[in-house]
């Protein structure tokens, strides 16, 4: 008898597991698809009323049912904790690690920190992971970097909680790059060997928008007038009725005017809206001039040459800088890459800017009869200081351009960033064959000069990672390694996953060179998309969600596998180990 009923709960328990199981699937999925939690009891009965295996073995009993919010939760957070946990072990393995961090607000107004790591995984592959997203107290240097502190040693990165930490990636705020108070001053008081970096897509944000801001000034507030145009329609739906009316008529794109906020790479919706949408504005402004005198001043703004021409203008040029935005967006963007885009879009917009297709558009489609001009059939206003006011702007903006894009990404700099380029080996092939023992050298000496020596702090001293005669040795040999076996030198990346699978014993100084070079954080895209995630999250009708939901559900939402991948196996035992759990109690 006793023998029998043993039997009988060895046969039940995997039942029981499988239910909690089916349990953590419901809840899991509920995190990866952004939906209340509070709906999983009524999910549960969904399952339960069309059959699924295993859910009816969740009632074991009256109290103890697994169908509440709270049980939904601890479901979902034994899943974070499995995903967390496999983050933490990643970290701890890495020799190297960077952050990424920035600061925003959630709909509460709660002040907030998102936090990303950089490091490279045990097959040579770097990998960003998502750690956190905690309140911040303000938003001093001191209380981020606290925050942040925190945030490591929950990982267990080791102590002093900032030796490991070789790089830093923010949005370039004062806050973050301040060269006595900023976060990274403080950081590299820790450990002088930190390398800040601002991030691409912003450096390239602020280039083009101060490239842009005297355009704006000198064609008589052309943003503004875009800004003007979208409240005129939002906010009457008999408008904007009346204006896709005549879209229709003109058998024109039916589009929505967009307002667009002060970054440049957003206003491109906006624009394209303006210029698609050009013709049916001056049909629908004339139509009520009389009636309307904000459609008569809209209609005299939008044919006036000026405004036709920076509508143009910019339909050439916005295109390109959000291209190499997105480049800079891109999760395994090649360190080595950056010059070379950057170069070939500063060729690009001065091309653009003389010879744009949307300019030569102009010219063709503008028609002049006797002091008249016409462009669509609507009459415009044009003069000769207004076409010469053009020309002048548009040499003003390449050039103001180009400065900007120098001063954010300067070619002659030989910092730290930079100096990391020469591991790409690029341009080797086209060397010399005299040159090849100098190729190089000065921007290795650089990093030597860096990493090569030990470094003292307050607390005592952050020893050199690299010994610098051993890795001159290694960059002869390396060079020669990559010639004779013409290893790929398109992707830096790949090129010293080669070599560290082949050649780590030859190079380890260069290998150690190569994972702080890939591990940077030059870009903070990631961060960004974290904040999507929050803003996703924790939205009007989820604004009383508590932090450490927030942050299990981003966990899940972020850094979860897909359903079918995701080892709840796992998670099951994490759950069960947190306390007694009723289900699998004896009887």
């Amino acid at each position: 008898m006793q023998t029998d009923l043993k039997q009988a709960m060895a046969r039940a328990l995997p039942h029981q597991e499988a239910a909690i199981t089916t349990a953590q699937k419901t809840a899991y999925w509920l995190a990866k698809e952004n939906v209340a939690t509070r709906k999983f009891g009524s999910l549960t009965k969904l399952l339960r009323q069309v059959g699924c295996p295993n859910v009816d073995k969740l009632d074991c009993g009256e109290n103890a049912k697994y169908m509440s919010n709270q049980a939904a939760e601890e479901f979902q957070d034994a899943c974070a904790v499995a995903i967390a946990k496999e983050i933490e072990r990643q970290i701890q393995q890495s020799r190297f690690v960077s952050v990424l961090v920035d600061e925003s607000t959630d709909i509460s107004v709660t002040r907030k920190l998102v936090v990303y790591v950089r490091f490279m995984t045990e097959d040579f592959v770097p990998t960003t992971r998502f750690v956190k997203n905690p309140d911040l107290s303000d938003g001093k240097a001191t209380a981020i970097l606290d925050c942040l502190k925190t945030v490591l040693k929950e990982n267990r990165v080791p102590f002093p909680v900032l030796s490991k930490v070789f790089g830093l990636g923010s949005d370039g705020a004062s806050v973050m790059t301040g060269h006595k108070g900023g976060v990274s001053a403080l950081m590299k008081k820790e450990n002088p060997m930190l390398v800040n970096v601002h991030c691409l897509a912003h450096r390239l944000a602020l280039s083009t928008s101060q490239g842009a801001s005297d355009i704006i000034a000198k064609l008589k507030n052309y943003q503004q007038t875009i800004n003007d145009i979208y409240c005129y329609f939002s906010k009457f739906a008999k408008r904007s009725q009346g204006l896709k009316k005549v879209q229709e008529v003109l058998e024109s794109d039916v589009l929505k005017i967009k307002v667009h906020s002060v970054r440049w790479f957003s206003f491109y919706n906006a624009l394209y809206a303006i210029y698609h949408s050009w013709g049916a504005l001056v049909t629908y402004f004339a139509s009520h001039a009389e009636s309307d005198a904000k459609a008569k001043g809209f209609l005299k703004k939008i044919t006036e040459y000026e405004f036709i021409g920076i509508t143009h203008f910019l339909m050439d040029i916005i295109p390109i800088t959000t291209q190499l935005n997105l480049v800079f967006q891109k999760q395994d963007l090649d360190l080595a890459a950056v010059s070379p885009v950057v170069d070939g879009t500063v060729q690009h917009i001065k091309v653009a800017c003389e010879q744009g297709k949307h300019q030569k558009d102009l010219k063709e489609k503008l028609k002049q009869e006797g002091s008249e001009f016409t462009l669509e059939e609507h009459m415009v206003k044009v003069s000769a200081s207004q076409i010469s006011t053009m020309q002048k702007v548009k040499a003003d903006f390449v050039e103001a351009l180009e400065s900007n894009f120098q001063k954010r990404f300067p070619k002659e700099s030989m910092n730290i960033v930079s100096a990391f380029e020469v591991l790409a080996l690029r341009s080797l092939s086209f060397v010399p064959r005299e040159e090849i023992d100098d190729y190089g050298n000065d921007k290795l000496e650089i990093l030597i000069e860096h990493y090569g020596k030990n470094h003292k702090t307050e607390d005592g001293v952050i020893a050199a990672v690299i010994d610098g005669r051993a890795c001159r040795r290694e960059w002869s040999i390396a060079k020669r390694l990559v010639l004779q076996q013409k290893y790929p030198c398109d992707k830096m990346s790949l090129l010293w996953k080669i070599m560290y699978q082949n050649h780590k014993d030859v190079l380890p100084n260069l290998i150690t060179l190569a994972e702080l070079a890939l591990i940077l954080p030059i870009y903070t895209a990631d961060c960004e998309r974290g904040f999507s995630k929050q803003n996703l999250i924790k939205n009007k009708s989820r604004n009383r969600i508590e932090d450490a939901a927030l942050n299990r559900l981003m966990m899940i939402s972020i850094e979860g596998r897909p359903l079918e991948e995701f080892d709840f196996a796992q998670s099951l035992s994490i759950w069960k180990a947190e306390k007694d759990r009723r289900i699998f109690r004896k009887p």
